[in-house]
């Protein structure tokens, strides 16, 4: 997502509202920025604008502030964030939350708030760290990621953070930053028409034409509601106007609650001039308050005829406003499917397919008499569904609520069977907190697999199964398969089944597999491919006959073996595996890392190493070696063919002088070149430690 429209969409669909701004001095485009909501159409109206200025504003809602890092302020020495993060014992602080990296070299910190706080402007005592707070009708912004800065550089967002998640700022920092408060704001007034005004808008409703009974009465009234706003008047004030200069005339007379409901709908909703046809109204009453997922759906692409177009704006009102089609598409932030959780007047299956588009093409041809084209529908759809976006794994996260009981550090070996030592608790607790860290920030990095040995039976599997819940997968991997991005898709937890890899070019296929972030696919609404992050972590399980079954010697710490014994108590588990997320999802909100350090990361060598897969021919000339004696300081590829192995030099292949270079290099044998008599043959040297 490196386009700048594509940033703006994000914002959009988050609840954030944009507005085009000027990229060197940073000031707003649109007219009455500080009013304007979360609306994708209005993005569309003035996409020329916002890549003509290149940069875009971010209105700040009351529930969000950020901490403004300048670099250029601070004072030479001082670093006054990592002051703040100490003076108020925060060691963490803005670690997992958003963070968008500013054109001029600095950070915006994203921080959620209570809606009704006002903050100061600047952290007294830290120059270089500004606040900007949004607040009810004050109209703060931010320059957002994908902005062209003046220096010439982009603002983007910092690897490893996702606008989906912004951490409820610390009540210590609420506190420092809350000491100083601002006079209060005082409302714009925009919509409070003068005296002059109110007696224009009078004077109109009397010559306007009253509301009849059966004559399209309900889009009359609407009309002259429409009418106030578009005077400038107060809701108040178009209210009392209408009920003493147009409601005595209507046959019959509409109720008071009826006049204030009409006029609240058009003050919301309407964006059309007063009197300009508005398809709208062919589905829902202006009499009836409108639902407020139609909210940002007001505006039409009209012909001269006053007729809707085959435009992308209107398919997506179709899909709002029609009473068959509204609700029927979702987008799954985890699968990355537009779902289907409603019937559909053709019937359909769970997710939105080729054949679903193609019905729906020939549904809204015969129902509202518009032909669209199947790529404008998908296209429709994506957007409608973003707009119901929703992560289930998240909403099971925080769906959670932790006892206080620790118990991240000893599943392994409470449920499982294995030994309870630093090695075994550290690699466990990895393991969890690194699934609720790949949810909240997809594609984060972790390469790791741990891999549950044990007999068969025992219930390794079953172990991957519950700590997966619903989103489980249980796959024999082959990392060359182009299958296998498909396999992982929609999964949470893993199973490598029987990951037993002795195969030199299989291990580091594997290796390179676990190690990736991102996977690229394409969906059926995509036209192009794309990549997606990783919100998965990979669980090996296997029954090994001998112990060596790790061959790649310089990529094995991606993998963490536990051996485990007996019979695993999976009842016991089950019941306590939401409490283990909900104990990861605390240690992750605090920044643990996802790691392995020191005399942990030393322990996890070792286990590596016992699972080691040693070659044969290692084997044949360790033996050599040592019925030698010390007297052997040196040796040459032909005499480890021919001496050792028993071969003739003169057959030697490629593949088998690498395999002889492997093995020396893993007993610490040293490869040299000495220049003698000429002869620049390569050696391989004792180690002088052996």
């Amino acid at each position: 997502m490196g386009n700048m429209l594509d940033y703006i969409q994000q914002y959009n669909l988050r609840g954030f509202a944009t507005f085009p701004v000027n990229s060197k001095t940073k000031r707003p485009l649109a007219p009455g920025w500080k009013n304007r909501r979360a609306d994708v159409f209005e993005v569309l109206d003035e996409r020329e604008t916002y890549g003509s200025s290149g940069a875009y504003g971010i209105l700040l809602n009351p529930t969000d502030f950020i901490i403004d890092i300048d670099p250029r302020n601070f004072k030479p020495g001082d670093n006054p964030w990592k002051r703040l993060r100490e003076d108020l014992n925060l060691p963490n602080l803005g670690k997992a939350t958003y963070k968008v990296k500013t054109g001029g070299g600095g950070a915006h910190v994203y921080f959620k708030k209570p809606a009704d706080l006002d903050l100061v402007f600047k952290l007294h005592n830290y120059p270089g760290l500004d606040v900007k707070a949004g607040l009810k009708d004050k109209g703060t912004y931010v320059v957002g990621p994908g902005s062209v800065h003046e220096s010439g550089k982009k603002y983007s967002i910092m690897v490893g953070t996702e606008l989906t998640y912004i951490e409820e700022a610390p009540k210590e920092l609420l506190e420092l930053a809350a000491k100083t408060k601002r006079a209060e704001i005082k409302g714009t007034g925009a919509l409070d028409g003068g005296e002059q005004e109110k007696k224009r808008y009078i004077s109109w409703l009397k010559k306007f034409p009253p509301a009849v009974e059966g004559e399209n009465g309900d889009h009359q009234t609407y009309k002259a509601a429409v009418k106030g706003r578009d005077y400038g008047l107060a809701i108040e004030d178009t209210i009392q106007a209408m009920l003493s200069s147009y409601n005595p005339k209507c046959k019959p007379e509409w109720t008071d609650e009826e006049i204030e409901l009409k006029v609240n709908n058009a003050y919301k909703y309407a964006t059309q001039p007063a009197g300009k046809e508005d398809p709208s109204l062919a589905f829902k009453s202006a009499k009836q308050e409108w639902d407020a997922e139609a909210d940002e759906l007001r505006k039409w692409d009209l012909d001269q005829n006053e007729k809707p177009k085959r435009t992308l704006r209107n398919a997506i009102n179709y899909l709002y406003l029609e009473a068959d089609l509204k609700g029927a598409v979702r987008y799954n932030e985890f699968t990355g499917d537009l779902e289907i959780p409603r019937t559909l007047p053709w019937g359909g299956t769970k997710v939105w397919t080729d054949t679903d588009a193609v019905l729906l093409k020939y549904y809204l041809a015969k129902k509202v008499r518009v032909e669209f084209s199947t790529a404008l529908l998908w296209e429709a759809l994506y957007a409608a569904g973003n707009r119901h976006s929703y992560h289930p794994i998240r909403e099971h996260i925080e769906g959670f609520k932790w006892d206080g009981t620790a118990r991240l550090d000893t599943w392994l070996s409470d449920y499982c069977g294995a030994k309870q030592d630093g090695y075994t608790a550290n690699v466990g607790r990895k393991l969890i907190i690194g699934m609720v860290a790949r949810i909240f920030k997809p594609g984060v990095k972790f390469d790791y697999c741990l891999i549950l040995e044990g007999a068969q039976g025992i219930g390794k599997s079953t172990v991957c199964a519950i700590l997966g819940g619903g989103w489980y997968g249980d796959i024999v991997l082959d990392p060359h398969a182009r299958d296998t991005v498909d396999a992982i898709r929609g999964k949470w937890v893993v199973e490598l089944s029987e990951m037993e890899v002795t195969r030199r070019s299989d291990a580091q296929a594997l290796k390179a597999f676990i190690s990736r972030t991102t996977d690229r696919a394409r969906l059926a609404y995509e036209r192009t491919t794309k990549d997606f992050p990783r919100q998965c972590v990979f669980v090996g399980t296997i029954n090994p006959d001998e112990m060596g079954y790790l061959s790649d010697n310089t990529g094995n710490r991606r993998f963490w073996p536990v051996k485990c014994g007996g019979d695993f108590d999976l009842d016991a588990f089950k019941g306590v595996r939401d409490q283990l997320i909900a104990e990861a999802y605390q240690a992750f909100k605090k920044g643990e890392v996802l790691y392995l350090k020191g005399n942990v990361a030393k322990l996890a060598e070792i286990e590596q190493n016992k699972r080691r897969h040693v070659d044969p021919w290692q084997d044949v000339a360790e033996d050599w070696l040592e019925a030698e004696g010390k007297e052997v300081q040196e040796l040459s590829m032909q005499q480890v063919y021919e001496l050792i192995l028993g071969g003739n030099i003169k057959n030697i292949s490629r593949t088998e002088q690498c395999r002889i270079g492997r093995i020396l290099s893993d007993m610490g044998w040293n490869k040299h070149r000495p220049n003698r008599g000429g002869s620049r043959q390569f050696v391989y040297r004792k180690p002088e430690n052996i």
